[in-house]
């Protein structure tokens, strides 16, 4: 049960679960209560499995400015608070890429920071045509966290993450989409309809192959090319023997000598 007073907010739409930063007041900026209310969310609906599919989204004008520049973090002098309090923000992006559900971001507005870990450890990227991206970090005299740098060279090359990083110069949502940040871009206002409608076709799909597919896709090219075709011939040994897998294929056999006739 969440309420309004809620930094996070999690709701339903049939069998798509919309996960919500609740700070529009702050941009969604994600303080120390946020990160654990986050990461909290998302566990239990990775063990919930009527839920096929996630939307990731924010309140108000803007999807996320980063970290909120208010947390305690910025004034902590002990070290190893200061490291307890950062490895928090990371149990989010770690939990992000653990879930078997594919996650669709709808983004408006700012995406600044930090947030960025949010967009890239999603699947499909949705962003209004007027959302502007940022890494602030150098700015601040800080640099990319919760994952951020991780995942953003195998998303858009070495040089361009350097480019973004190291200048700190805000991006459109068309040079975002054409670097391959965002997957989709729409128009102002419709950028949370369009990521429920993937949300929704992607709960179509048989959940195990899309929760195979998460994983592959962001482990496989980091492994040796040995490791990384053994784990695609043992995922489809095993998927091959699936219910649902079964159950697709015939009803595809099925579908095809129809077609043929």
């Amino acid at each position: 049960m969440t309420s309004d007073d809620d930094e996070v907010v999690t709701t339903r739409e049939a069998d798509v679960a919309i996960v919500e930063l609740n700070r529009p007041g702050r941009a969604n900026s994600m303080g120390p209560a946020i990160f654990p209310a986050l990461a909290g969310a998302l566990r239990a609906l990775a063990g919930d499995a009527s839920v096929r599919s996630i939307v990731l989204c924010g309140a108000g004008r803007h999807f996320c400015a980063g970290g909120d520049l208010d947390h305690p973090l910025f004034d902590e002098d002990d070290e190893v608070l200061r490291r307890q309090q950062i490895v928090a923000a990371y149990e989010v992006t770690q939990q992000l890429l653990a879930q078997p559900q594919p996650i669709v971001t709808a983004v408006q507005g700012r995406c600044a920071g930090a947030a960025l870990a949010l967009v890239l450890a999603s699947d499909l990227r949705v962003a209004s045509r007027a959302a502007v991206f940022s890494l602030d970090f150098v700015r601040l005299g800080l640099a990319p966290d919760m994952g951020v740098c991780w995942l953003l060279a195998p998303a858009i090359g070495t040089g361009r993450a350097l480019d973004l990083a190291l200048t700190g110069e805000p991006m459109s949502a068309s040079q975002a989409h054409e670097w391959g940040i965002v997957s989709r871009l729409v128009d102002d206002g419709e950028e949370r309809s369009t990521a429920l409608a993937l949300a929704h076709a992607l709960a179509a799909h048989p959940p195990g192959g899309m929760a195979a597919i998460r994983q592959m896709v962001r482990t496989v090219p980091f492994a040796s090319r040995e490791a990384g075709f053994r784990t695609e011939i043992d995922t489809m040994t095993r998927l091959a023997a699936s219910v649902d897998a079964r159950d697709r294929l015939q009803q595809f056999r099925v579908r095809s000598r129809g077609a043929a006739r």
